[in-house]
């Protein structure tokens, strides 16, 4: 098979109980789409979730994928010590894209059983919910969006290799800039970026293109962690039709959560 869903999903701490504790009911918005995101991978008998990550480790022109034998999620580092999961990664997927010469020259391996967090809280989510889902995750690179672009498309030939059902996460938060309540401090323009990639998505309409087209200075600004995500993934995407659908989007905590889906896949002809 090949690949068959996608979404975009935060990666928040607090959506996790042990560390949102009374604050993580104030994301139900964002749980549930997290829940309609689930309900398709069960629907469509998904196999393994490759998930690409921003908090990975990184290079300036090299794709890291993490080859362990065994993934464990463990959030200690926020105070977490009941979350908790033991994850297969899918061995012979990783083997399929080492064997295809264009990504083996673009991409590094390492091995970490430890999970970043930006896979790990959205696997977590996720896959605990799930029975014998696999996963692999993947960092994007420091190079630039046309470049994580372009590696994603590189990268589907691989997965389309695959005799699994894939679905594709790009982890990642939109502007940390958004509010007065905001880490990175109020920026106009971190709300302008979130509104720009809400109303692209929800059009449905050369949304790799438009996104492509972003200025850098308003990225920049934006001081987000999630774009380069989404355009890997979106390369990954560019042989199919597709619909898109915003899920949600909250800024309650001073960061852009959104989450959206990539769904009716068709290969294009």
């Amino acid at each position: 098979m090949s690949v068959l869903y996608s979404a975009l999903l935060p990666h928040s701490p607090l959506l996790l109980k042990p560390i949102g504790k009374e604050n993580t009911q104030k994301l139900e918005a964002t749980l549930n789409s997290y829940q309609k995101v689930i309900d398709k991978i069960k629907q469509k008998q998904i196999n393994t979730i490759v998930v690409i990550t921003p908090h990975g480790k990184k290079d300036k022109n090299k794709y890291y994928i993490n080859n362990s034998l065994k993934y464990k999620v463990d959030l200690k580092d926020f105070g977490d010590l009941a979350t908790r999961l033991e994850i297969k990664p899918d061995q012979p997927l990783f083997q399929k894209i080492q064997d295809y010469q264009r990504i083996n020259k673009l991409t590094k391996t390492y091995q970490e059983e430890t999970l970043d967090y930006g896979s790990a809280i959205v696997l977590y989510l996720i896959i605990s919910q799930l029975n014998n889902v696999k996963a692999l995750s993947i960092s994007y690179s420091e190079a630039d969006n046309q470049e994580n672009y372009e590696f994603g498309k590189e990268l589907n030939q691989a997965l389309k290799k695959s005799d699994q059902n894939i679905a594709v996460i790009a982890s990642g938060d939109m502007s940390h800039c958004v509010s007065k309540k905001s880490p990175q401090g109020y920026n106009p323009k971190g709300v302008k970026f979130d509104n720009q990639i809400k109303e692209i998505i929800s059009q449905n309409n050369d949304i790799d293109k438009k996104i492509l087209a972003f200025d850098q200075n308003l990225i920049t600004k934006a001081k987000e962690c999630g774009l380069k995500s989404l355009l890997l993934a979106l390369g990954i995407l560019s042989d199919y039709n597709y619909n898109t659908k915003v899920l949600s989007y909250q800024d309650d905590f001073g960061i852009g959560y959104l989450s959206a889906e990539f769904d009716n896949l068709e290969l294009k002809s």
